[in-house]
C-alpha cells in the first residue's frame, strides 16, 4: 500500500513538473485575455485534453522512437 501512495505521489508531482502550471498560466491568460468566460474555459479545456494526449502518446512510444532514430540514454547514479 505504501508503494502505490509513493508511486501514485511520484507520479503527480512529475506530471505538475512536466507540466507546469504556474509557469503556463501567465501566458494562457494574456493570450485568451479577450474571450469570455465560457470560451476560456473552453479553450482550457481542449488545451489540457490535447496536453493529456500527447503525454499518454509519448509515454508508450518513447522507447520506440529512441530506437528508431538510434538514442540511447543511459543514467546512472552520478548522473542524476
Amino acid at each position: 500500500m505504501a508503494e502505490t501512495i509513493s508511486f501514485g505521489l511520484l507520479c503527480i508531482t512529475s506530471f505538475f513538473t512536466l507540466i507546469n502550471p504556474l509557469g503556463t498560466m501567465p501566458v494562457f491568460m494574456s493570450m485568451t485575455a479577450d474571450l469570455s468566460v465560457a470560451d476560456r474555459n473552453k479553450t482550457a479545456w481542449k488545451a489540457s485534453v490535447v496536453s493529456l494526449i500527447t503525454i499518454i502518446g509519448f509515454a508508450f512510444t518513447g522507447q520506440l522512437l529512441f530506437k528508431f532514430f538510434g538514442i540511447i540514454l543511459r543514467l546512472t547514479g552520478s548522473a542524476i
